[in-house]
């Protein structure tokens, strides 16, 4: 018995040995050329029908590309919602579409750009039609698609420059017309405090205890300009302060309302102190960009409000 399991010992031990040695020996790549004409067509078969590995998940590393671009024939950018419309075809294989990019320039470089996202990115083929606003642009003559960037949901991105993009179809357009907007919006007279008194303590209407009690303002403005108004913001500041103050922003939701009353609003912070707040500076802002700031002292915010302080209570 005794010598039986020491003949077994004695063949684990060499088969250890022997799996220890057939690992460290140096797999030699086989040399096709070496083997006879039916050898290497077996080996081709072998080799043939070996199936394809599969990865372990399937990332997309491949930017979506343009396939095709066209812009209409004529902008009248008179009209107050003047658009160039351009038509972009898409191919994105994996992840989605996720962000397209287009800017347009003018004959003495002055750019208008747009911009689509997707939240449900979605691969395959897309014509995508783009609306870029044009009420706003001062130079007429021929524009052209300056560039154009489309990515994935996975941060693929592919950049296409004016000439890439011209050799994918029609790039070109004419604007007519155009005049632009270079006047802001301006303070108009009347508007109404929503406010005058408000206690820091006591939380607005239908909210929990604790939540910061509000100020607000409907300020009326004008837009002699064809963009319309876009936003305004109001700072109140304490008697002969310039710091603890309330700043208060309002926008308004569509383009083109050139008078309109903005209702701005804003709450009150643990730094606001108890007391009189009036009316330090307003700024006014335009759909085409222009803006207009009005200081403390000037004439126009005198008649601003019709109750011009706002009072801070406990």
């Amino acid at each position: 018995m005794k010598r039986n399991l020491n003949i077994i010992t004695s063949m684990l031990a060499m088969a250890v040995s022997c799996a220890a040695s057939a690992a460290t020996e140096t797999v030699v790549p086989l040399d096709v050329s070496k083997l006879s004409p039916q050898q290497q067509a077996h080996w081709a078969k072998a080799r043939a029908n070996q199936p394809a590995s599969t990865p372990l998940y399937n990332y997309d590393i491949t930017a979506p590309t343009v396939s095709a671009v066209k812009v209409g024939a004529t902008v009248n950018a008179g009209l107050k919602y003047a658009e160039a419309l351009i038509s972009l075809t898409v191919r994105e294989n994996l992840a989605g579409l996720s962000t397209v990019y287009v800017t347009l320039e003018g004959p003495d470089g002055q750019q208008a750009s747009s911009s689509w996202s997707s939240s449900y990115p979605e691969k395959g083929r897309q014509t995508l039609n783009l609306a870029v606003s044009m009420s706003d642009v001062t130079q007429n003559g021929t524009w052209r698609v300056k560039s154009v960037q489309v990515a994935d949901a996975n941060y693929n991105s592919t950049y296409y420059n004016e000439a890439q993009l011209a050799a994918l179809g029609t790039t070109t357009f004419e604007v007519v017309k155009a005049q632009g907007d270079s006047a802001a919006a301006s303070l108009q007279s009347g508007g109404t405090n929503l406010t005058p008194v408000v206690s820091r303590s006591t939380p607005p209407a239908g909210m929990l205890p604790g939540s910061n009690a509000r100020v607000g303002l409907r300020i009326p403005v004008t837009d002699a300009g064809t963009s319309g108004v876009r936003s305004v913001s109001v700072t109140l500041c304490p008697v002969g302060q310039y710091w603890n103050c309330i700043y208060l922003g309002g926008n308004v939701s569509m383009r083109g309302q050139t008078s309109v009353s903005v209702t701005v609003g804003g709450t009150l912070n643990s730094y606001n102190q108890l007391g009189t707040y009036v009316v330090d500076s307003v700024s006014t802002y335009d759909y085409a960009g222009n803006y207009r700031y009005y200081y403390s002292g000037d004439p126009v915010l005198s008649t601003l409000l019709d109750v011009s302080t706002v009072e801070v209570t406990e």
